[in-house]
């Protein structure tokens, strides 16, 4: 990561959500029995409603992702028929870019992942890029 990208994103948000934060609060009935189900007793940092879609085994239409950072990992739910959950370490997406002219979180290097990107506001896209790479900015310089 660039010493300009660095400087760029927000903070990285070091405390843990509440998980009755308005973004849990947003998730349906089913959607949020699974997220906690399957994200148990790790603490989300950041969470928000994806505008990409996956197939969870539906006729119409995948299922909508949401997308929790957590210390280490980026975990990646969406409900439906066959429920779709995945955790990937941000270790294994650390090329990782936000889009501006797509809408999309592109993660990178995509080798091995289901989803290769997430399409999401670019608040929220910078925001979830500064999780990814906070070990990263950490060690960067202070700019100029």
């Amino acid at each position: 990561m660039t010493r300009t990208l660095a400087a760029e994103l927000p903070p990285a948000r070091t405390e843990p959500l509440d998980r009755s934060d308005p973004a849990f609060a947003a998730m349906a009935r089913d959607e949020r029995r699974l997220a906690e189900e399957f994200l148990g007793a790790d603490e989300v940092l950041f969470a928000v409603q994806t505008a990409s879609r996956v197939d969870v085994g539906r006729w119409r239409g995948g299922g909508r992702l949401w997308a929790f950072a957590l210390r280490d990992q980026l975990a990646l739910v969406a409900h439906g028929p066959r429920p779709y959950a995945e955790r990937i370490p941000y270790s294994h997406v650390r090329e990782s870019t936000y889009n501006p002219v797509t809408g999309e979180l592109v993660l990178a290097p995509p080798h091995h992942l289901k989803v290769r990107g997430l399409r999401m506001a670019p608040l929220e896209g910078y925001q979830m890029l500064a999780q990814i790479h906070k070990e990263a900015m950490a060690d960067a310089p202070a700019p100029d």
